[in-house]
């Protein structure tokens, strides 16, 4: 994703940052790649997590006021809440970690 964002701004093109309904932990993800964007900044559309029936998250990535802080935690700064993760799974064992 870096490369590819360098390469546009060289070339004089705006990026953004996109999800597709990704469960939290793309969103996540994804946030921490839309903090690296250059200026100017375009909006991105980081706020799909609410048209799922669940986003996994313990704590869930929702926008304030037009933006979504990057989390202060390690790593992604997300939890996976194991209920969640336990009635999606279809029978997938995950032990809780930090992501």
């Amino acid at each position: 994703g870096r490369e590819i964002i360098a390469l546009a701004h060289a070339a004089g093109v705006q990026t953004l940052v996109t999800t597709t309904i990704d469960a939290g932990v793309g969103v996540a993800a994804a946030l921490h790649l839309a903090a690296t964007l250059p200026p100017p900044l375009l909006p991105c559309g980081l706020a799909t997590g609410a048209l799922l029936a669940s986003d996994l998250l313990e704590q869930p990535i929702n926008p304030c006021n037009g933006a979504i802080p990057l989390p202060v935690q390690p790593g992604l700064g997300v939890r996976l809440d194991e209920r969640q993760l336990a009635r999606h799974a279809g029978g997938w064992q995950h032990s809780a970690t930090d992501v």
